[in-house]
């Protein structure tokens, strides 16, 4: 049950860092958060 909370949570963080770098600098942070993952 926890790595199926653990993983809900890392996907709605990951999709505001997404929404908020693409929003602020543009696809170049969106690029770089893509690499990290």
């Amino acid at each position: 049950m926890w790595s199926a909370i653990a993983g809900v949570v890392v996907i709605v963080i990951y999709g505001i860092l997404m929404a908020v770098g693409a929003l602020n600098t543009g696809t170049s942070s969106a690029a770089m958060l893509v690499g990290m993952f």
